[in-house]
């Protein structure tokens, strides 16, 4: 009879850890917590700890629902503005990156983050919560980690927090070689595979806070059709290009002193592209927050009709975000070392943020816009984590054993004294 009873026990496990499998963007997560295998740098899942986790939305908000303008258009203007060919920026991916960052200091470093970002944790979640988006029209999927290594130990506040209000996935692995594969696809699967970025992360490597977004929308309206044209880069060369081609009897644009925008919708939103007026570069549309602000919202309305032609693009762009946030008022966050991270562990280690980047891929054709990006903050250990002490246990002479419950009292106790 006990055959029996330890396969049907055997297979029911079995489909259980099939349908866990199955989570991901979109489905209400379990909320036990579990130890994992030893990870393989192939199946980032393997190193779960406290189970994946991902907001239902919740479109009801109507307050304090948007990033604030002013972290928008001076992050995105100190990153643009830098130059280089084809930029491309999250606003979004870093501001939820650093939130959670925001979360595990204190000091100056605090306050010059606070002056950056504005608003609080919850309201930040309520931003989340409002922007999370997965249906059959479109999707908007933001997805947070933290990875951590039993190296050290954590703050649970800090911990606590950036689940709590960012639904981040928490992670355990060993940095190096297998953290670096588990990464990598925890970011592929995240931004619906667009991206596979390399990471670096080494023995003195103490936790990695990653943001990834992942869009994809339809269009309002189709485009007619698709011709063949020529593009002229900011150097002069000239190149040929496909051209998705739309004539709107009546159409809105916007006019500001430099520019003309026009706006398409989306099935998430909408698309803003921005035409500098001949003899304008383009870079002094992002030159400054407000030059980029008023790009993107201002301008004198106007009622046209409107040939449209727009190439289709598949555009990467990978960028040191350093600088970008040195410029912004946060030279503080990297100091070394800085005690101001003193929140995100317990043990007196000296901290310091080593990487802090961002990758973005966005595509637009005859079907819609598809894009993902993804936000790397890892935090290094300014020397080696003290080494713990080792221990072997070996039961191999008489012991004591006792069987408790969850409240400490013994159910049974007694001795091994002889075996075999």
């Amino acid at each position: 009879m006990r055959k029996p009873i330890a396969i049907l026990l055997a297979l029911s496990l079995l489909c259980a850890g099939c349908t866990a499998a199955q989570n991901g963007p979109g489905t209400a997560p379990p909320t036990t917590t579990t130890t994992a295998p030893k990870p393989t740098q192939n199946d980032y899942s393997q190193a779960v700890v406290l189970t994946a986790s991902y907001p239902e939305g919740n479109p009801s908000y109507t307050l304090h629902t948007n990033i604030p303008t002013d972290f928008t258009y001076r992050s995105a203007a100190a990153v643009l503005s830098a130059g280089g060919d084809n930029a491309a920026y999250s606003p979004m991916s870093l501001y939820f990156a650093l939130m959670m960052l925001r979360e595990g200091t204190s000091g100056t470093t605090r306050t010059q983050l606070d002056a950056l970002l504005g608003g609080t944790a919850a309201e930040a979640k309520k931003q989340y919560e409002r922007l999370y988006r997965d249906n059959e029209y479109g999707k908007l999927l933001i997805a947070n980690s933290l990875w951590t290594t039993d190296k050290v130990t954590y703050r649970q506040e800090f911990v606590d927090a950036v689940q709590q209000n960012f639904y981040a996935s928490l992670m355990r692995t060993q940095f190096g070689e297998v953290a670096n594969g588990q990464m990598t696809k925890w970011v592929s699967d995240n931004t619906g595979g667009l991206l596979a970025p390399v990471f670096e992360s080494n023995d003195l490597t103490v936790l990695e806070l990653l943001n990834a977004i992942y869009m994809k929308a339809q269009w309002h309206d189709e485009f007619f059709t698709d011709q063949p044209g020529t593009f002229t880069s900011v150097s002069g060369e000239r190149s040929t290009v496909d051209y998705m081609t739309r004539t709107v009897l009546n159409a809105t644009v916007w006019k500001t002193a430099n520019a003309t925008r026009v706006q398409l919708g989306t099935s998430v939103g909408a698309m803003n592209f921005v035409l500098p007026d001949e003899g304008t570069n383009v870079s002094a549309l992002v030159s400054d927050a407000d030059a980029l602000q008023e790009a993107l919202t201002g301008g004198a309305e106007q009622q046209v009709k409107l040939y449209l032609y727009l190439p289709k693009v598949d555009l990467s762009a990978e960028t040191d975000l350093t600088v970008a946030l040195r410029s912004l008022g946060c030279a503080d966050l990297f100091s070394k070392p800085n005690p101001d991270l003193s929140g995100l562990i317990e043990d007196p280690l000296p901290l310091m943020i080593s990487t802090l980047r961002q990758g973005v891929r966005l595509i637009w054709d005859e079907e819609g816009v598809t894009g993902g990006a993804y936000t790397e903050i890892a935090v290094d250990g300014t020397a080696m984590p003290p080494s713990r002490p080792e221990l072997t246990l070996r039961f191999d002479r008489p012991f004591l054993y006792a069987a408790t419950a969850d409240n400490g009292d013994v159910i049974f106790t007694g001795t091994v004294t002889a075996l075999g």
